[in-house]
């Protein structure tokens, strides 16, 4: 009798030991999800973030490219227009005096 309440108290101990190592398991495994999961996150945002700078960065090279297009194409056709529109205005003013 007494080797049965032993057996039975060691047999509760067992079982108390295996619940207890089964809920820290069950507690490590979702701390581990957790920490998986928040590490996950964190490279995607840096992924995200880098991705936006890299957009930002083409952006500002496309506008600068095409501010150096418009200064070295446009900028002296204007020139070259106000000029032929300078000469003209004056020879239209000088003829007028020729014909008299």
């Amino acid at each position: 009798m007494i080797l049965t309440l032993i057996q039975k108290g060691e047999n509760k101990a067992a079982i108390h030991v295996a619940n207890t190592t089964s809920d820290r398991q069950v507690k490590e495994a979702e701390a581990q999800r957790k920490a998986t999961t928040a590490k996950n996150v964190a490279v995607a945002k840096a992924q995200e973030d880098s991705y936006s700078a890299e957009q930002k960065a083409e952006e500002a090279r496309a506008k600068k490219e095409e501010a150096t297009l418009y200064a070295n194409q446009v900028v002296p056709a204007e020139i070259e227009k106000k000029k032929v529109t300078i000469d003209a205005e004056y020879f239209q003013n000088k003829l007028p005096v020729l014909n008299h």
